[in-house]
Formats: structure tokens, sequence, C-alpha cells
């Protein structure tokens, strides 16, 4: 079949076909070396985060779980490093894909109709200030979250310990409605965490619907005067469409990945507690501890 000139203006080649193909396959490459590179990178910096806070809790002074909840400590070596190790990588990757596609459809759109400038930047600017409102609150909650998990750990772990003796006091009714209580505070917080979510989606999604309207609106209005415009009015239409629902995509993902790094905070607060072996150098260094062989530790001058 002969192609029409006047129809299709521009000169058909099969080479574009092969250049098309070459592309995907360097995409499909690049995105599976992104892929790889950055989990093997999370799951090593999550390994030794791990291993660092455990060798610093299990070479710790013992007044440290005289003083520290055992549901605390727990906490911090179950569901933190499981956070580090899953949601944390996971959520920031997202944040860095899909922020990276809603560049390429933003410098699209105002390259193919600049006008569409004057509704993109107001939007970013109430975008930017709701985040601002939401990223405020979703990390106190998150860290209540986890303050109010550990009560239970803890109030679990007391009442295995002490189970003997509180069957022989019968005391169970007050454990039980202590149990209750711990249990119904975390579920609480843990409501309004999933809710704040769902509070900030409504609200971005009806923000992101107008602009997308907007933006359409534009494109349709100049497109009858402009043959370029008209050419790439359906593309400008699917990536109106597409912009909302990213960026809405795109601060839910971040605000996600920022309430994980609580977890690596009180990770590295573990990590860095005070070796009991540095500790009794120092009283050596101080002589209120003297070490002699084959004896041990010989205590003095205290007062």
């Amino acid at each position: 079949m002969e192609l029409n000139q006047k129809e299709f203006p521009f000169p058909y080649s099969e080479k574009y076909y092969y250049v098309y193909a070459g592309v995907c396959v360097g995409m499909v490459l690049a995105f599976l070396l992104k892929m790889v590179s950055f989990f093997k990178f999370n799951i090593s910096a999550a390994q030794r985060l791990y291993m660092n806070q455990l060798k610093a809790v299990v070479r710790t002074k013992l007044s440290f779980f005289d003083t520290t909840p055992q549901g605390r400590i727990i906490n911090r070596l179950v569901k933190d490093t499981e956070s580090v190790d899953f949601a944390f990588g996971r959520f920031l990757l997202m944040t860095l894909l899909q922020a990276s596609m809603i560049l390429g459809m933003v410098v699209t759109i105002c390259v193919l109709n600049w006008p569409c400038v004057f509704v993109i930047v107001p939007s970013v600017v109430i975008y930017v200030v709701l985040f601002s409102k939401f990223r405020s609150v979703t990390p106190q909650l998150k860290r209540l979250e986890s303050k109010t998990r550990s009560d239970v750990f803890s109030l679990c772990q007391e009442v295995m310990d002490q189970l003997i003796s509180i069957r022989a006091y019968q005391v169970e009714d007050s454990f039980r409605k202590q149990f209750r209580s711990s249990a119904l505070t975390n579920l609480n917080v843990q409501l309004y965490a999933n809710s704040s979510g769902k509070w900030v989606s409504f609200r971005m999604t009806q923000l992101g619907a107008v602009m997308a309207f907007l933006i359409i609106f534009i494109a349709m209005i100049i497109a009858p005067f402009s043959p370029t415009l008209s050419q790439y009015a359906a593309l400008i239409v699917v990536y109106g469409y597409s912009i909302q629902q990213l960026m809405v995509a795109v601060i839910l993902a971040f605000t996600n990945a920022e309430q994980e790094v609580p977890a690596i905070e009180r990770m590295l607060e573990f990590a860095q507690l005070e070796n009991e072996s540095d500790l009794n150098n120092s009283l050596i260094s101080k002589s209120i501890v003297t070490k002699k062989e084959n004896i041990g530790l010989d205590i003095e001058n205290l007062l």
C-alpha cells in the first residue's frame, strides 16, 4: 500500500521500529539494574543497622534492662527492623519513580502548551501548602503508634513472666482491663494514622481534578488556532488526567516513607548504647575499679 504524502507528511522508514525497540530494551534493562541496585543497598543498610543495634543491646550494661520495658526492646528489634527492611525502601522508590514521571509530564505540557504554566504553578503551590500541613502530623502519629504498641508488648511480656503470681493473687481481671485499655489506645492511634492518608488523598484529588480540567480546557481552546498544538491535544489531555493522580500518589508515598524515618532514628539510638566494657575501662582509668590478674575486679575509692 502506498502512503499519501498529503495525509502522512513524514517520511516512512522501518528504522524507527528498531529505534523504538532499542529504547524499550534499554528502559527495561535500566529499570532492572535500578531495582536490583536499590534493593541491594536497602537490604545491606538495614542489615547493618540491625546488627549494630543487636550488638549494642547485648553488650550494654544490665541497668538498661531494668529501666527499659521489654516490649520496647522487642518493638525495636522486630517492628522497626521490618519497617526499614520493606516499607521505607519501597515507599522511597515509589516516590522517586512517580516524581520523575510528573516532572517529565509537566515539562512536556509546558513546552507544547505554555499557557498551562499559569495553571500548574498555582496548583503546585497549593499542593505544597497542603502537603506541609499533612507531613507535620503524620510523623507524630507514627511515633504515638509505636509508643502505644510498645506498651501492649510490655504488658504481654510482664503477664507471661509473672503468670503464676497473677493467678495466685487472682488479679486476672485487672490485667485484662489494662490490656484492653492499651490495645484500644493503640487501635485509636492506628485509626487516626490511616484516616490522615484518606483525608489528604480526597482533598488532593479534588484539587487535581480542577487542575486537569483547566489544562484540558486551555488545550481545547488553543488547539483550533495552533496546528502544532492540535497534533498533541490528545497527549495533553491524557497527561492532564495522569498528573493529578500521580501527584496524590507521590505525596502519599513520600509521607509514608517519612513515617518510617522515626524507626531508623530509634534503631540508631539503640545502636549508640553504652558498652559495658567501655564503662568498666572508664572506671578503671578513674581508679574506682582496679583490675587484678586471676582475681577479677577490686572496687575501691567509692567515696
